[in-house]
């Protein structure tokens, strides 16, 4: 297993750094307000009826004819009906790390997702569902993919299966991890490695940094002892908590 100090100190120079010799933050938010503009995509309301694949199965519910994605149900609660949706695959939301000058540094992207205001905001390493990995959809894999998978064997700092934004979801988590990689990954289109400092200063700009960014980054608990390794193999802390989300779903479900 690859070792790793993750302490308070590295913690609290990477809040405290801003500009470093590969990145300054102003350039980073000149990077960031430019593939906004020239990003060129646009989203555009339709009807149900004009979706390919989509369609209302037997219990009403709108699905995907490969029974994958999710599914757009009913709930009701205190005397309203409203849609939710179920999504019971535990999706991935990744970030991998490194230290870049003896500073530590996540790798983080600038995504553009529809219904997302202003189109792009921070995103983790990765942010995946089984359909997205699994490539229902007959699109490509998330950006290093592969690069996550191999890290996830032994490299974790941080793991814990969450919860994900109860109003939208029923009963949906997701696995949360922090990985260490040894290497300096390449950036490529439309990601940056950037301190913490950076990453908090976006708060600056409103709705620029996603609920999935910030879920992963709750999980960051370093040690108080400057000498304590934190990289540990989670696989059974991740298997422990993995069981009691897809029981809390089984249970939710029946209910519903």
């Amino acid at each position: 297993m690859q070792t790793i100090q993750i302490t308070n100190k590295n913690i609290k120079d990477s809040i405290e750094t801003l500009n470093t010799s590969s990145s300054q933050i102003q350039d980073l938010k000149m990077y960031f307000n430019k593939i906004k503009d020239s990003s060129g995509q646009s989203v555009e309301i339709t009807g149900l009826k004009n979706l390919d694949s989509w369609y209302f199965d037997e219990n009403n519910n709108f699905s995907h004819k490969s029974g994958k994605f999710f599914k757009v149900s009913s709930i009701y609660y205190k005397n309203i009906i409203s849609g939710i949706l179920i999504q019971p695959d535990i999706g991935t939301l990744g970030l991998i790390s490194t230290f870049i000058d003896g500073v530590l540094h996540f790798l983080i992207q600038f995504k553009g997702e529809p219904g997302s205001i202003d189109f792009f905001q921070l995103s983790p390493t990765v942010q995946a569902t089984k359909s997205n990995y699994s490539k229902v959809h007959k699109g490509n894999k998330p950006p290093y993919w592969e690069e996550f998978k191999q890290l996830s064997q032994q490299n974790i700092i941080e793991e814990a299966v969450l919860s994900e934004q109860g109003t939208r979801y029923f009963q949906k988590f997701n696995r949360n991890v922090i990985l260490y990689s040894e290497k300096i990954l390449p950036e490529l289109d439309n990601f940056k490695w950037m301190t913490l400092g950076q990453i908090y200063d976006f708060h600056n700009t409103d709705n620029s940094i996603n609920s999935c960014l910030r879920s992963v980054l709750s999980i960051l608990n370093p040690e108080k002892e400057d000498n304590k390794n934190l990289l540990r193999n989670y696989n059974l802390h991740y298997l422990l908590n993995k069981i009691r989300a897809i029981a809390k779903l089984k249970a939710g479900l029946k209910m519903a």
